[in-house]
């Protein structure tokens, strides 16, 4: 079952007014857990989306398939609902992270997707800065560590407007100290 980290608002688009929404951590050996996420992958763009290589590491770790000498990863989504998060409406999840433990005070974000029927320029979107909503509460979670990541050249401007510079030496490694 997930576990509710904080409550968030959301901004609606084309208005200056929010909605309240939640942050929750998924539980990788929840089988409930593993289902919502097994269902969004193909209203999120099927094999070739970030939820499908989430939902896959998920489900390693509850087969127990997951290499134990690699750090446990944690995963994150941002969800419309309130509560009851025993089980995500998988319609409600808005936003999906994955990250995990490096050397050091290094957190990495292996992927960071958002629901594309809420991307600003989708024709029923609701919301608008639901990835960057998602980047502050990682930004604040891990405060005092540095996140890294691999940007896309898609994303490489959404990262560096939300505050990750280049890391010296690598093109599309980015970090943020946090």
């Amino acid at each position: 079952k997930a576990t509710y980290l904080h409550s968030i608002r959301l901004e609606k688009i084309n208005s200056k007014n929010t909605q309240k929404a939640a942050l929750v951590e998924l539980d990788p050996k929840s089988e409930l857990d593993n289902s919502s996420i097994q269902q969004i992958i193909y209203d999120w763009g099927g094999i070739n989306s970030y939820s499908y290589d989430i939902a896959y590491n998920m489900g390693q770790i509850l087969c127990e398939l997951n290499d134990e000498s690699m750090p446990t990863p944690r995963f994150f989504a941002i969800t419309e609902q309130r509560s009851n998060f025993n089980k995500l409406v998988p319609e409600n999840i808005l936003a999906l992270a994955e990250t995990s433990s490096m050397k050091g005070n290094v957190i990495n974000i292996d992927f960071l997707e958002t629901n594309m029927d809420q991307a600003y320029n989708a024709k029923n979107a609701k919301f608008q800065h639901i990835g960057t909503t998602m980047l502050d509460y990682l930004k604040t979670l891990f405060s005092g560590k540095t996140l890294e990541l691999n940007a896309t050249n898609e994303s490489m401007s959404f990262y560096i407007k939300n505050g990750f510079v280049k890391k010296s030496g690598n093109f599309n490694r980015l970090m943020f100290k946090a």
